[in-house]
């Protein structure tokens, strides 16, 4: 698989204490994932 850096950097700079980027190993795709869907997903 193959992943372009600047999709990388672009996830990092997206990052902040409201939002997390991650890989997806398997299609090279970046996810943005609001803090307040983190805590849902918790419950």
């Amino acid at each position: 698989m193959q992943v372009k850096l600047e999709d990388i950097l672009e996830g990092m700079e997206m990052q902040s204490e409201e939002s997390h980027s991650y890989l997806n190993l398997e299609t090279g795709e970046i996810l943005y994932v609001s803090r307040e869907a983190l805590l849902i997903a918790e419950d």
